[in-house]
């Protein structure tokens, strides 16, 4: 289409003033309307298609019954030829047909139909053919109601099919001429009717579709705005570590894993040294980019599975499971070395002269698992003594020693 893709936010009026005639989407939006609805498409013309084919054929008790004559006739244009074709045709939709090949094989299959029952009428002499052309009509029935063609392959479709029905009702002979005009009025009636409901069909269908996309769309971006909400409500703005609310929520599914699993569970409390005299220094701008760095650097030194978090102004705390003591220690000592390591500049305080942190740890292990606001007041009480024995150092609660019974 020469008109731009619309957005699936629009009114539906909207959406519909800018398709054409034959009620094709924009591309994308046409090629996810197949992704979802092909393959229940090609399934409904397949069990239509069957139906269609049974109904079609027993029509031969007819045949048999007012004109024995043309059975023979009859057995080869509706078994050997319309039968045939219809079921090479349901066989190759099974297969997998693009869309529209598969809508243009249902296509010809309902001209094939109209041909085979044309030619069981040319070859009726009797006076019951005289019938038959207003039987035809069962014809666009199914193409254009049960199959629910295409609205494009419908329209072209029953127009061939009216062509191949008119050529044989008008050769002479055919049927009484003042029945002529009265049968072909009746074929263009059903088609033009037949084909308008199949408009109406296929627009109510796709405008279903778009109701539908759109609001998964929207629920989607619900979901993905309602998760980013999260995410920002369980993160700290500055450091982009878990603040201290996801820290209150992950601390509970920590021990309960650890009294789960029998495996211990270790805490570190982090404090950024003399970080008043570093912002009195320096400026809050500067304080800012220390505590991103030192954020950085802690993040780096842990392991993929080890939880830290930024729980105060210049504090930090990390979760470490599995983690027993000996464990936990070298943590804290791979922590402790590397933000000195960094070399981020202190001259804030006399004889300072990188950023270093202090820290506390306790340990939990099974079967002697504490309650998490005990293993955090350990780790606390432990970094107090960090703190109070020089800095830049870390000391594990005594409850947490490995000696302990």
């Amino acid at each position: 289409m020469s008109t731009p893709a619309p957005t699936l936010d629009a009114p539906l009026v909207d959406l519909y003033s800018q398709q054409a005639w034959h009620l094709g989407f924009a591309p994308d939006i046409e090629a996810r309307y197949e992704a979802d609805t092909g393959l229940q498409r090609s399934r409904d013309l397949q069990l239509a298609g069957l139906v269609a084919l049974c109904v079609y054929d027993l029509f031969l008790f007819n045949d048999w019954l007012i004109r024995p004559e043309v059975l023979g006739v009859a057995l080869f244009w509706r078994l050997g030829v319309v039968s045939v074709f219809g079921l090479l045709m349901l066989a190759l939709i099974r297969r997998g047909l693009p869309p529209r090949w598969r809508e243009a094989a249902m296509g010809c299959t309902i001209v094939v139909a109209m041909w085979g029952s044309s030619m069981i009428f040319r070859a009726t002499a009797s006076d019951v053919g005289v019938y038959d052309p207003f039987m035809f009509s069962l014809v666009f029935l199914a193409g254009n109601i049960v199959f629910q063609l295409r609205f494009v392959v419908a329209l072209s479709s029953s127009a061939a099919a009216l062509m191949v029905a008119a050529v044989h009702v008008l050769s002479p002979g055919a049927m009484p001429d003042t029945a002529k005009p009265f049968a072909l009025a009746l074929l263009l009636a059903t088609l033009i009717f037949t084909v308008l409901a199949c408009y109406r069909l296929e627009r109510s269908e796709r405008r279903a579709y778009l109701l539908i996309l759109r609001e998964t769309n929207r629920s989607q971006a619900a979901l993905q705005t309602a998760g980013q909400m999260t995410t920002l409500s369980l993160t700290d703005a500055l450091t982009q570590l878990a603040n201290r609310r996801a820290f209150d929520l992950e601390l509970p599914k920590r021990h309960d894993e650890a009294l789960r699993t029998g495996q211990p569970l270790a805490m570190l409390l982090i404090d950024i040294d003399h970080f008043k005299r570093f912002n009195d220094h320096y400026g809050h701008p500067a304080g800012d980019a220390c505590l991103r760095r030192v954020a950085d650097v802690m993040r780096d030194a842990l392991r993929e599975r080890d939880f830290i978090a930024r729980i105060g102004g210049e504090e930090f705390a990390v979760l470490l499971s599995p983690a027993n003591a000996a464990t936990a220690g070298q943590l804290a000592e791979r922590l402790l070395r590397q933000v000195e390591q960094a070399a981020m500049p202190h001259e804030g305080l006399p004889g300072q002269q990188v950023v270093t942190i202090s820290l506390g740890l306790a340990v939990s292990t099974p079967p002697r698992t504490v309650e998490p606001a005990s293993l955090m007041a350990a780790a606390d009480a432990a970094l107090y003594d960090a703190k109070r024995h020089g800095r830049n150092r870390w000391v594990m609660a005594p409850s947490a020693s490995p000696d302990v019974d």
